[in-house]
């Protein structure tokens, strides 16, 4: 009967054992995955930033873009008026000289 008594409590030690291998091979592997999820966390959280940082360079230049845009469009509309003016000065005082060419003709 202390035979029998022991051959169970070896059998209950080796149940637990190999429970314990069992739960400490989990508790590892739990490590292991939250150590991935981590470093994933890490890496996702770094492209974020560099996205962040490339948005917020983008959308800088597209404001300094539309600066210089309405800058161009304001010189060409002054230049524009310029010319203009200019042209009918022109054209009125090729008038007057056609009248006095036909004037003194």
């Amino acid at each position: 009967q202390v035979q029998e008594h022991e051959q169970i409590v070896k059998t209950l030690h080796r149940q637990i054992e190999n429970k314990n291998q069992d739960r400490s091979d989990i508790v590892a592997k739990l490590k292991s995955e939250c150590s991935t999820a981590k470093a994933m966390a890490n890496a996702l959280e770094s492209q974020l930033r560099s996205r962040f940082t490339n948005e917020e360079y983008l959308t800088n230049s597209v404001m300094e873009l539309e600066t210089q845009l309405n800058s161009s469009k304001n010189e060409y509309e002054n230049e524009k008026s310029k010319l203009i003016h200019d042209r009918n000065a022109f054209e009125n005082e090729n008038m007057m000289l056609e009248r006095t060419t036909t004037d003194l003709t």
